[in-house]
């Protein structure tokens, strides 16, 4: 019989973890030196009243989800390049798990392997406060350039093309102009084109805060602050905060997905080298940016269209300031693009072979 436990120790969560009648889990106070938490089927976490904070012991990942977990009201501390969250690859089916209204330091790294064939993962509210996924040796490839993975991962590693996962994530953000997020920010992705499906029916995303940490000229590593990779429908996305990112080869937005409905709210900001604020590489609906882009950098463009398909795009402004920057760059064509304040350019051209300055 599935029971409550009030939760107010280190130790009793994790004999509840451990429990498979402790159903609903209500945790009363903070915890330190937490080990690794692996939760039973079906089992939830609550932070009681305005949430709780669980620290777990240095160098030890934290919750490992199995199938139908929920974590609630909680803020959740490991190692910066350690998983605060992450899934078992045991279970064949992760049912829906519930992440909401949760504060991280470490990773969220949901990966899509072994013997998992479907699941649904429903994140509302979710902040990243500190995390580095530079150290992460898996990487997505295309065009023969490494995406970093984001501080919030969810990748389907499957190469069976009928495995889908389904996700929504609303209000996720990260970082802070202070304290940029190591790495990528968001990033959802199939295992390559035609397997491992991801579909959205929303995505939104507020303020999300960057630094690569890539070193000037290594042209093959990238990241970004919002991903979407490969075989990844995403039918509404919405990024109505502002995206900055501080390094070399950082994109603020990049797609090699699928994205029916795109709108941009708020202004996208890049410092570094090789900057885009936006690149498309696969297929996009119609997307609509009501603030400026604005790049800081050489070689950095407001908008690549380097592949793919776009029906419609209208930005409000965009400027670059950089040698050898532009504000758009095209490889193909776009099917209408309109721009309501026109572009502005400042830098000078220089010769890019002979350049070491990008």
């Amino acid at each position: 019989m599935a029971v409550f436990r009030i939760i107010t120790t280190a130790e009793e969560l994790v004999n509840a973890s451990t429990d498979k009648t402790a159903r609903y889990l209500v945790l009363r106070n903070d915890l330190q030196d937490v080990p690794s938490i692996k939760m039973m089927p079906f089992q939830s976490l609550i932070g009681e009243f305005d949430g709780r904070s669980i620290r777990f012991q240095s160098g030890s990942d934290g919750f490992c989800l199995t199938k139908g977990n929920e974590l609630k009201n909680l803020s959740i501390t490991v190692d910066p390049d350690k998983r605060a969250v992450y899934q078992d690859e045991e279970v064949e089916s992760m049912n829906t798990h519930h992440l909401t209204r949760l504060k991280i330091q470490g990773l969220i790294s949901i990966l899509i392997r072994g013997n998992i064939k479907k699941g649904h993962i429903d994140a509302s509210f979710i902040h990243i406060e500190n995390a580095s996924a530079m150290q992460l040796p898996e990487r997505p490839n295309r065009y023969g350039v490494d995406m970093i993975p984001g501080v919030f991962t969810i990748w389907n590693q499957q190469e069976d093309p009928n495995i889908e996962i389904e996700v929504d994530i609303t209000h996720f953000s990260c970082g802070s102009a202070e304290q940029p997020i190591i790495g990528s920010g968001l990033l959802l992705c199939g295992k390559e084109e035609k397997l491992g499906k991801i579909k959205s029916i929303v995505v939104s995303c507020g303020d999300i805060y960057t630094k690569s940490e890539i070193e000037r000229g290594i042209p093959n590593v990238i990241a970004a602050g919002v991903v979407i990779g490969y075989e990844v429908l995403v039918k509404n996305l919405n990024n109505y905060g502002r995206i900055t990112c501080y390094g070399n080869n950082e994109i603020a937005l990049y797609n090699w997905g699928t994205v029916e409905r795109w709108s941009v709210t708020e202004r996208i900001e890049t410092h570094g080298g090789n900057g885009s604020g936006l690149v498309n590489a696969a297929n996009i609906g119609k997307i609509t940016f009501t603030k400026e882009i604005e790049t800081f950098g050489p070689g950095a463009r407001g908008f690549y269209m380097f592949a793919g398909v776009i029906k419609d795009i209208h930005f409000e402004r965009i400027l670059t300031h950089g040698n050898a920057a532009c504000a758009i760059q095209f490889n193909t064509y776009v099917d209408r693009i309109s721009i309501s304040n026109g572009i502005e350019v400042f830098g000078n051209t220089i010769d890019v072979k002979s350049s070491n300055e990008i």
